[in-house]
């Protein structure tokens, strides 16, 4: 498990590297196919070392969330980009519930043979490869450039001095004021620009910090639900907390495939990040809480009460805002760092993850099992969560101290609007004045 970990980062160093030499279309083609080579290799070798050496193949070669996100904001227009993030969070959630099913279907049609179930997912695999191949090289696929003259940048003005709340309802939307985009092209330069830009800076990190409790909160709720009532747990079978997983599925699908309809035209990205992240806060914060209030002897009529609390978790955690996240910083990046920065973003996430279970778990398994702690029962328990809510809490402040930072910059963009048409007037009326001269 930890392997996977491993190759995850080596990946994020890996592929800017790699995109320089390959396109992007290749880059996809052959994350899918090394994939599938090391399930393979997973299989036919049982030895620990090739094992752990398929495992860091496997993460190293996953590149759908540094070269993916690259691939949409090349080859999709900007109106379609935010519902495409969406649509590509829908899958990997899709992947993430049916995987497992596939996985245990294979594992018990090959007569429990995990060398035959790995062959036929490498098979699998081979005919994704196969079926990208065909998307990618036998339709026309063009990348998507945008280029606006004189007169249609001169219109754009016209069109903001006539209808001003557009201006106010763009800046309240994007979240982040018109900054520049980021013209470096390595990928050194361009970290250091955006550890200066506040919007950006704090985009990453609220999606390292969400992403690192979203993995974390997942692992305690499976260690403290499935825990006997008797030891301080909710008693809580795999299987049903599997179903609450593919219950909530469907809100999150529902969210996540119709809210580029309401957002941002209705509810800006800042107000959307930040109601799911307390939302997530609050439901991980009561969770212990669902033990103390539920009475023992008819806890089998209020255990859909903890089932309804789990379910809040499955469709207000990091899953459903992160395209929002994605979308907001990639607006900002010009293609040849766009690969590096998203490798940037999710390595930060993988080591926030990391690091977010190896402190967090321990703490609830001590405080939880250990004879010291079992003193200070039934408070022993909200440690670990309570730490966890409030850690997970951190970016609501730092997108609002962003936004009150943001506010200067949207009064000189809004002044800039300004200079532009009237340089832009003039330079019209004096081209006016020349051909009346010339008449």
């Amino acid at each position: 498990y930890t392997a996977g970990f491993v190759g995850i980062l080596i990946g994020t160093v890996l592929w800017p590297i790699l995109i320089r030499h390959i396109s992007k279309k290749f880059s996809l083609v052959l994350s899918a196919v090394v994939m599938s080579l090391s399930v393979l290799l997973m299989g036919l070798k049982h030895d620990f070392s090739s094992f752990f050496l398929s495992r860091v193949l496997q993460g190293a070669s996953y590149n759908i969330h540094t070269v993916g996100k690259d691939f949409i904001f090349d080859y999709f227009q900007e109106d379609m980009r935010q519902f495409v993030l969406n649509f590509d969070q829908v899958f990997l959630m899709i992947g993430l519930l049916v995987g497992p099913l596939i996985g245990v279907f294979l594992y018990e049609v090959t007569g429990e043979s995990f060398r035959m179930s790995c062959i036929w997912i490498f098979v699998i695999g081979m005919v994704i490869s196969v079926m990208t191949i065909v998307l990618f090289y036998f339709f026309d696929w063009k990348p998507f450039v945008v280029a606006i003259d004189s007169d249609e940048k001169l219109k754009l003005i016209k069109n903001t001095e006539n209808h001003p709340q557009s201006t106010e309802v763009h800046h309240q939307s994007s979240f982040q004021p018109d900054e520049p985009a980021i013209s470096e092209k390595t990928i050194s330069r361009a970290f250091l620009t955006l550890l200066h830009r506040p919007s950006t800076r704090n985009l990453i990190i609220t999606f390292g910090i969400c992403s690192a409790c979203t993995q974390t909160e997942l692992v305690i709720s499976v260690l403290f639900l499935e825990t006997e009532w008797s030891q301080g747990g909710l008693s809580i079978s795999a299987e049903a907390f599997s179903l609450i997983a593919a219950i909530s599925f469907l809100p999150s699908l529902y969210i996540l495939l119709q809210s580029h309809h309401y957002v941002p035209s209705i509810f800006s990205y800042r107000n959307v990040i930040v109601f799911f992240v307390t939302c997530f806060s609050a439901f991980v914060i009561v969770t212990p809480l669902c033990r103390d209030l539920l009475p023992h002897e008819k806890y089998q009529y209020f255990v859909y009460i903890v089932y309804f609390v789990q379910a809040v978790k499955f469709f207000t955690n990091s899953h459903i805002y992160s395209p929002f996240i994605h979308f907001l910083i990639n607006k900002r990046l010009n293609e040849h760092i766009r690969t590096g920065v998203n490798s940037i973003n999710y390595f930060i996430s993988m080591v926030a993850t990391i690091v977010m279970i190896a402190y967090v778990v321990p703490i609830f398994t001590w405080t939880m099992y250990s004879e010291f702690w079992q003193i200070y029962r039934p408070f022993n328990k909200y440690i670990a969560f309570w730490i966890l809510g409030i850690t997970n809490l951190i970016p609501v402040f730092l997108i609002k101290r962003t936004e009150k930072k943001s506010k200067e910059v949207v009064i000189e963009s809004e002044s800039s609007y300004r200079s532009i048409k009237s340089r832009s007037l003039d330079n019209h009326r004096n081209l006016a004045e020349k051909h009346n001269t010339l008449i």
